[in-house]
């Protein structure tokens, strides 16, 4: 396994024992008892984050995972999560495909977190679920699509001033509308993007577009009368060579392989392009975590995920839409950004500010 728990305090003698054990943990336990948020103070939950999945979209799979091809994929975010954020993010498999078990489940044991990420649960369940688990006063958030919309975020405010264009008065076009494509049309309407277009055939997503501020349209149209296109469809190949336009900036984010290739669509007539190898939610969601963590946020706002998509942006190198995973001080800087825009969206619960 990549992940393990280990004491912070040591049983070395009889006398630490009793102060870390019994009866010093009394003492403890009857101070939490009496003010329960004492529990931030003198325990570890606080700096544990659950990362919460049932398989349903785990990576490439064509069907639900199991359980235990689950938790590998889970302890691996978990590993890295701990390796960037300094956070201890504990994997956490729910057995079923039950939208109000899952839910159900993760109301009887959130306690034990500060906070809860949920990963790789197939849509729409997924935005029904991240919905339904708000109010439980910790932050939940479904990671896969929020990191991305960051992600995609970031990328676009470098895209839009190397190429010297308007983004907030770009016309962007969204083809495939799930879990993933909503959290980018969220994100990108709260930064300021008035006109967003999307496809999708199944009825369910033209609902979901109407909900969040995508007007309906056809793939052509998308195709045609887009500045911006943003394609979440997974349907590797889906743009054709001859569909793009000239100037046009296309985000092909489907893994692994896109809808279209980058260099196609240069070779097209694209201004620019790029796929979703180059767009990890990884560079924003170790930050975000530990920036919401350190506020001790209650949950996390648009506005503090807007100040992680800036503060990554800012932190490219010349010439780069987007900073490198292992970038020094990329984690700790996006962390410090959130915790700020936290304080500043009164959402912070710390004893001093």
């Amino acid at each position: 396994g990549m992940i393990e728990v280990r004491n912070k305090v040591n049983f070395d003698d009889i006398e630490n024992f009793g102060k870390y054990y019994i009866p010093g943990i009394a003492e403890v336990a009857s101070l939490i008892e009496e003010d329960k948020e004492k529990v931030y103070e003198y325990t570890n939950v606080g700096n544990v984050v659950g990362v919460v999945s049932n398989g349903t979209s785990l990576l490439n799979f064509k069907k639900s995972a199991c359980a235990e091809a689950t938790y590998t994929v889970m302890e691996g975010l978990a590993a890295v999560i701990n390796k960037f954020s300094g956070v201890s993010a504990m994997p956490f498999v729910v057995s079923t495909e039950n939208k109000e078990e899952f839910v159900n489940t993760v109301k009887n044991i959130y306690k034990s977190f500060g906070m809860i990420i949920l990963e790789d649960i197939s849509s729409p369940a997924s935005i029904e679920i991240e919905e339904e688990l708000q109010g439980l006063g910790i932050p939940v958030i479904d990671t896969n699509r929020y990191g991305n919309a960051i992600v995609t975020l970031s990328a676009l405010i470098n895209i839009a001033k190397k190429v010297n264009i308007d983004l907030q008065n770009s016309k962007v076009g969204i083809i495939g509308f799930g879990s993933k494509s909503v959290g980018i049309c969220r994100m990108l309407k709260a930064y300021g993007v008035e006109e967003i277009i999307a496809a999708d055939l199944k009825e369910d997503a033209v609902a979901r577009m109407e909900k969040y501020g995508a007007v309906p349209a056809s793939f052509n149209e998308v195709m045609n009368k887009s500045n911006i296109v943003i394609a979440a469809s997974r349907v590797a190949g889906l743009i054709k060579f001859g569909m793009v336009k000239q100037n046009q900036i296309i985000l092909a984010l489907s893994k692994p392989n896109p809808e279209i290739e980058p260099e196609i669509a240069m070779k097209a007539g694209a201004l620019y392009a790029v796929d979703g190898k180059k767009l990890s939610p990884l560079l924003a969601v170790p930050g975000l975590i530990k920036g919401t963590m350190l506020a001790r946020a209650k949950e996390i706002t648009t506005q503090m995920m807007i100040t992680a998509a800036e503060a990554i942006a800012q932190l490219a190198e010349d010439g780069a839409i987007l900073p490198q995973l292992f970038d020094k001080d990329l984690h700790e800087k996006v962390a410090e950004a959130v915790k700020q825009a936290a304080i500043d969206d009164g959402m912070a619960n710390l004893w001093e500010i």
